[in-house]
């Protein structure tokens, strides 16, 4: 975590071009397009925002002293998406445009020394934010319906 941005304002300036990237990446695509392994666009967009809720309560407690451990990341995953069976594309949208403001929010109310005093709150911002979408990216590229 040594080489890890933790300027604030350079992570959220990568946050927002990476978002802004995989956002273009998207467009035109139906809901229900699938990438290789099954998984829709939906359900995809709804992960993005389960990891957004989940980073900005864990870094709400970074700044509170606590610590809070990742969740087994596989079982998370699957829980965002049958979480995301059923849901209006329009929901999803809206749930996870609400996610990522509150993601954003709680990056800038981390006090700034905590995101390079053991690079954890760098980490928590970059790994859910600018790469989490780099490594969505690619996801629906010559997917079918």
């Amino acid at each position: 975590m040594s080489d890890a941005v933790t300027d604030k304002a350079t992570l959220l300036n990568m946050e927002r071009k990476a978002f802004g990237r995989w956002s273009a990446s998207l467009q035109g695509l139906a809901p229900e397009t699938r990438r290789g392994d099954g998984w829709t666009l939906l359900e995809v967009v709804a992960h993005v925002a389960a990891w957004h809720r989940l980073s900005a309560d864990r870094l709400g407690r970074l700044a509170r002293g606590e610590r809070s451990g990742v969740p087994d990341i596989d079982a998370f995953n699957a829980r965002a998406r049958a979480e995301a069976e059923g849901k209006s594309w329009a929901g999803v949208q809206t749930e996870a445009e609400a996610a990522r403001r509150v993601f954003r929010a709680a990056v800038v109310r981390l006090p700034d020394g905590l995101l390079a005093h053991d690079g954890l709150g760098a980490y928590i911002v970059g790994a859910n934010g600018a790469h989490h979408y780099e490594e969505h990216l690619g996801d629906f590229t010559n997917a079918g319906p």
